[in-house]
């Protein structure tokens, strides 16, 4: 029985350390993709400073 439980928390630590660096990288890349679109808006942002479909709705 200790063995069993040796190994299984040996296993589930491993898991653990796994989970850890996936979940680093994985913010990483949602960080970089959120820098991405922030950058997009702000340039359309200034490219179209007023909403074309306003006058459409004032009516």
């Amino acid at each position: 029985m200790h063995s069993a439980l040796a190994d299984y928390c040996a296993r589930w630590s491993t898991g653990l350390d796994t989970l850890t660096e996936d979940a680093g990288v994985i913010g990483d890349c949602l960080t970089h993709a959120a820098d991405a679109y922030r950058g997009i808006d702000e340039a359309a942002a200034r490219q179209l400073p007023a909403d074309p479909g306003s006058v459409a709705i004032g009516d």
